[in-house]
């Protein structure tokens, strides 16, 4: 069962969640113009490795994230790696675990809500 949050706390984490989300799609529309019409409803899954937006564009989410920051997975400094995951979650591909007191599970249901959101916007505004 997911733990619930405080509503203030967890407005706020939407908030911020919607906020990194809108800059990974700005970023995907850039890239990859019209990748909206590639993903899969039925499958989305931001939980996944390969259902999620990167795994479902990309074949997976390290092939995704390597081709968006460029830098490959093999052969990269813990710095590097850092920088890496910290661009993942400042573009809404990967939750924060590591700032938030969030329960990782219920990160994922906001990042997943967030990134369902943007395409039903995005699909009304076609």
């Amino acid at each position: 069962m997911v733990e619930a949050l405080p509503e203030e706390e967890g407005i706020i984490m939407a908030t911020a969640v919607e906020r990194r989300v809108r800059r990974g799609a700005t970023l995907l529309s850039r890239r990859r113009p019209g990748w909206q019409l590639t993903i899969d409803k039925e499958r989305f899954d931001m939980g996944s490795c390969v259902q999620c937006v990167l795994g479902q564009l990309y074949g997976g989410f390290e092939k995704g994230l390597s081709a968006l920051t460029r830098v490959e997975e093999e052969g990269v400094t813990e710095e590097d790696m850092e920088k890496r995951h910290d661009f993942s979650v400042q573009h809404g591909f990967e939750v924060d675990a590591v700032m938030s007191r969030a329960p990782t599970s219920r990160q994922y249901a906001v990042l997943q809500d967030a990134w369902e959101a943007y395409l039903r916007r995005w699909e009304g505004s076609k």
